[in-house]
């Protein structure tokens, strides 16, 4: 549950930054960002 939170959160800060960029873009690159860990 806190994972979830915290990903919700990622993509909120992803989307300021990318807000040209297509939602389903931001997900695919912050989904990357998680497998890194």
């Amino acid at each position: 549950m806190q994972k979830v939170y915290y990903f919700h959160n990622l993509r909120n800060l992803f989307k300021i930054r990318l807000e040209n960029v297509p939602d389903t873009t931001g997900a695919f690159f912050i989904f990357i960002f998680f497998e890194l860990f």
